[in-house]
């Protein structure tokens, strides 16, 4: 079943079923994998051995088989089990190790467990605000209404620039005038192949000799937006949105100032 919606999703059969076998008596979910045991089940002979069996949550295949590498009558094996990464527990109840029917529990090392599924891209989180003026991660966006994307609900360096590199196509950005009392925010935008690069500054309202380079726009929400955090990597000159060419020396020193920022943020 699917936790978030109790959606019925598949069912699991034993790989070799016979009747009251007991399969399904319990089951362990380790993220990549499933066990399930079937602790009354009889082989080679063998009463009420018990085995417990490995399959692929998000397939139901069957992927390996576990089994008490002592057997005996009576052993139930199968009758707990739980995981983590590729080392499993599988509990014995009438294993005569020590004594008899002393019980005993089992590791195995699983070597063939499917590949971890690759996570869907999420979009941004509606009601997270960018703290510090500096986006780090995708969820430092705040969605307002629209699809408007707007930087910010808290400046604490209005003065200062900051760097932001969006790594895939280019999107539209709506930058908001007046994110902090008292001050306007103005954007000079760099395009490096398929990153954008953008400069947004904030400054006194009125005071900003850049106000006509202002950059407007919708950001279509069906773009990942995924954050280039390499922020020594060497960028080549590129003109900015009004035409202006950002001096090399004016573009290391912000990429520095603001690694910096996040060194310290991260501390």
């Amino acid at each position: 079943f699917d936790l978030a919606t109790g959606t019925f999703e598949r069912s699991l059969q034993s790989p070799d079923p016979e009747a009251f076998e007991d399969f399904g008596n319990v089951s362990d979910v380790g993220g990549v994998a499933i066990i399930v045991g079937a602790p009354s089940s009889s082989y080679e002979g063998r009463n009420l051995e018990g085995r417990a069996y490995l399959f692929d949550p998000h397939t139901g295949e069957h992927l390996d088989t576990f089994t008490n590498p002592a057997a005996e009558d009576d052993d139930y094996f199968g009758s707990g089990s739980d995981f983590s990464g590729d080392l499993c527990v599988i509990g014995s109840f009438g294993d005569d190790r020590g004594s008899y029917n002393a019980g005993s529990a089992l590791v195995f090392r699983i070597a063939n467990l499917p590949p971890s599924p690759t996570p869907t891209p999420t979009p941004p989180i509606e009601g997270t605000g960018l703290v510090a003026g500096f986006v780090t991660n995708a969820s430092d966006f705040q969605i307002i209404t629209n699809a408007i994307l707007a930087l910010g609900d808290k400046i604490e360096f209005p003065d200062e620039e900051g760097i932001f590199i969006f790594e895939g196509a280019k999107v539209g950005l709506q930058i908001l005038d007046a994110v902090s009392p008292g001050y306007e925010s103005y954007s000079k935008e760099i395009q490096v192949g398929a990153a954008t690069l953008l400069l947004v500054e904030m400054a006194p309202r009125g005071t900003n000799p850049n106000a006509d380079i202002n950059f407007d726009g919708i950001v279509n929400q069906n773009d990942h937006l995924e954050i280039q955090k390499n922020w020594h990597r060497q960028f080549p000159s590129h003109k900015t949105s009004s035409g202006r060419q950002l001096p090399p020396i004016e573009r290391d020193k912000l990429l520095e100032k603001l690694r910096i920022r996040l060194e310290k943020r991260s501390h």
